[in-house]
């Protein structure tokens, strides 16, 4: 961990030392290794099936000791469970398209039984991918206890329409999975879904693994409920989706963005942000980066400038073009960054974790396809060159690394994989034994799809605030 003694001035940050101390390792029990847990739960939102919304599977990957992992449905007696074992650093891809009618969360505005609850008697990660045979996919990376909370805000992308170029349409939602019988959930939209309109309060209410689906009446990209809030009063999941974003100044592909959000509690007030590879017409074109804040008077400040680029209330949103390789993004009340990248025109979403005070010293995951395959790393300076991939320190080096703009305590980098040094469907571990890091991935090809999650873990230390049932 990075220790930062800081002096606000006018909102700007100036850095008068750095120390690099063991903090995380005070109370070491406590420490959070990437998305890790023994319990996920999850609601998959419905893509269109006229566009491809399957195969889906389950990636689950095992840490040092053995697991048997069960993914289930608490609320539907009928679900077919999958329990599976995992040897020690172990990954399975369990797919699940033959139950994809009990999966998918539909339909809307409805008390349904889709939720997911995977449970491991060990530590594991896991996350869910639209791998789709219809170049529509994307991951959402599951987030364990950082998932649960009893409030979120829903960002959304605001550039690319919903392609009405299918049958069935595809939509924008945000999905909920309740964890505990009896909860009770405000749900306040900013446009209309379907059967409700917006900025009306309602509420519903749910038991363990029973869901609901708050799906955009319109397809039209300023609509798609950026700024609604979910608030409960005991801990759920919520999941955000767009399917088949579609824009002609990128190109002429349809792709689906989501992931699985955090609550409130576990955003905050300092993010970078690496671009990805969207391009359109041969040239490169800006991925998309949009803020929203949780709170009234919330000044945002852009690559250590100290005058804010905007001001913004209680679920306002701001979108940023970004055209550099990295930004540095602060804020004087907590927001969520919500990150569109890609490759050509095919897209991926992901939501950010803060870089202050969180991250990972070791992260596991997979490469879903032989294609393009890149990792985005963010680290405090002076440990950029303390990495391992498998054991290896080759395949992240120093050299690969350059200082944020607008805060050079950070480094990044991007770095591309063949598959003879990251292969598919293995299990991969990166390792930085001095410093916690963050770790994107972006995995896809120029007319096959993109899939865009980040790994690292959402918050820095767990709080006696954990949900287990």
């Amino acid at each position: 961990m990075l220790l930062k003694f800081k002096e606000h001035l006018g909102g700007g940050m100036i850095y008068l030392k750095k120390i690099y101390i063991l903090i995380f390792w005070v109370g070491a029990s406590k420490v959070m290794l990437a998305q890790t847990g023994q319990e996920f739960w999850f609601v998959a939102p419905d893509v269109s099936s006229g566009h491809s919304d399957r195969p889906i599977v389950f990636r689950v990957s095992c840490l040092d000791d053995p697991a048997v992992v069960t993914i289930s449905q608490p609320a539907n007696p009928a679900f077919n469970d999958s329990t599976f074992t995992l040897t020690s650093f172990e990954t399975k891809s369990i797919d699940m398209t033959a139950q994809i009618s009990e999966i998918e969360n539909t339909p809307a505005d409805s008390i349904l039984n889709k939720g997911i609850k995977i449970y491991s008697t060990a530590t594991i990660t896991a996350y869910y991918e639209v791998k789709s045979n219809g170049y529509n996919t994307d991951i959402f990376s599951l987030k364990s206890d950082n998932a649960l909370g009893m409030e979120f805000f829903i960002p959304a992308q605001t550039k690319w329409n919903i392609s009405s170029a299918f049958t069935p349409l595809p939509f924008a939602s945000f999905e909920i999975v309740a964890t505990q019988n009896n909860t009770r959930v405000t749900i306040i939209p900013s446009e209309d879904i379907v059967g409700r309109v917006a900025n009306t309060s309602y509420t519903i209410t749910l038991d363990e693994g029973e869901t609901y689906s708050a799906r955009a009446a319109s397809n039209d990209a300023d609509k798609q409920l950026a700024g609604s809030i979910v608030r409960s009063d005991k801990p759920v999941a919520v999941t955000i989706m767009q399917d088949s974003g579609s824009n002609e100044d990128y190109g002429f592909c349809r792709d689906v963005m989501g992931d699985q959000l955090i609550p409130t509690e576990f955003i905050g007030t300092e993010y970078i942000v690496v671009k990805g590879f969207l391009r359109g017409d041969g040239n490169d074109q800006d991925d998309k980066v949009y803020l929203l804040a949780t709170e009234n008077n919330t000044q945002v400040f852009l690559d250590g400038d100290p005058v804010p680029v905007t001001t913004l209330n209680s679920a306002e949103q701001y979108e940023i073009s970004l055209a550099n390789e990295e930004i540095y993004i602060t804020s004087s009340k907590k927001i969520y960054v919500l990150h569109i990248t890609g490759f050509g025109c095919e897209l991926g979403a992901a939501v950010l974790p803060s870089t202050y005070c969180t991250g990972s010293n070791s992260v596991t995951f997979t490469r879903s396809k032989s294609e393009d395959f890149y990792l985005m790393v963010l680290v405090p300076e002076g440990a950029e060159n303390h990495f391992e991939i498998n054991g290896s320190t080759n395949l992240l080096k120093q050299s690969n690394f350059s200082p944020v703009n607008g805060n050079t305590e950070w480094m990044f980098a991007r770095v591309k994989y063949n598959t003879s040094n990251i292969a598919t469907g293995s299990n991969h571990t990166i390792e930085n034994d001095v410093a916690k890091f963050h770790v994107g991935i972006v995995n896809g090809g120029r007319k096959s799809g993109c899939m865009y999650g980040y790994f690292s873990d959402f918050k820095g230390v767990i709080t006696d605030k954990i949900y287990h049932y």
